[in-house]
């Protein structure tokens, strides 16, 4: 006769078993990527050097995962998803002075683009996958 606290030790035990599986198993992990804004890049001309305008332009994470936009330029940009023809409302960081930083998590996969709603040349692009 098996008595009720095996019956719950086994079951606490499954458990953890399934969590630590779950964490360990998951080989994307949660970390946060990082995008700068360039130096320079409120002036018009950043789009068409090897680096763009944010760096990297273009990024790939996975489901769960923030990136973090740093302004490393002097003047005040925005991050905003969509493109200059029309944004999609999914971010917003609304006016990001030189030296501060908006984060956003991606909770769903697909392909995010956004630009600098003040600076409309400067474009990027989050893949999530």
């Amino acid at each position: 006769m098996v008595s009720k606290f095996s019956i719950l030790g086994m079951i606490v035990a499954l458990g953890i078993i399934m969590y630590a599986i779950s964490m360990a198993g998951d080989e994307k992990g949660i970390e946060t990527n990082t995008v700068e804004m360039v130096q320079g890049s409120g002036a018009a001309g950043c789009e068409k050097t090897s680096t763009g305008c944010y760096d990297p332009v273009k990024i790939t994470t996975h489901i769960g995962n923030t990136v973090t936009w740093k302004n490393t330029d002097s003047s005040s940009h925005t991050v905003t998803s969509g493109n200059p023809n029309g944004i999609t409302g999914e971010f917003d960081s609304g006016m990001l002075m030189a030296g501060h930083e908006f984060s956003h998590t991606f909770r769903s996969s697909g392909t995010y683009d956004y630009f600098c709603a003040i600076h409309p040349w400067m474009i990027g692009q989050v893949v999530v996958r």
